[in-house]
């Protein structure tokens, strides 16, 4: 299940901190994209286990493929081109 992930959804986080933010504030806004990152990673980390006992299996992953629909529905629609741009 991580390989999926990390060949498919994953790296787009990546991608867009390292390309959409001007030059100018780069540095500081790509250290707070990634702290807060790792942030929701850990939140994540600790919440997975509670939930799956509180409301199963079944649901938690429902949940989550509701979230993913949204997801690419946002970067689909919102999230801009960067191909061909200058920095």
């Amino acid at each position: 299940m991580p390989g999926g992930y990390q060949i498919g959804f994953g790296p787009i986080s990546w991608l867009l901190i390292s390309e959409i933010f001007p030059l100018e504030v780069r540095g500081k806004a790509v250290s707070i994209a990634v702290v807060t990152n790792f942030f929701w990673n850990t939140i994540m980390t600790f919440i997975f286990p509670i939930e799956l006992n509180l409301i199963g299996q079944s649901l938690t992953f429902f949940i989550y493929a509701i979230i993913l629909i949204f997801s690419i529905n946002f970067i689909y629609h919102r999230v801009p081109e960067t191909k061909g741009l200058t920095l």
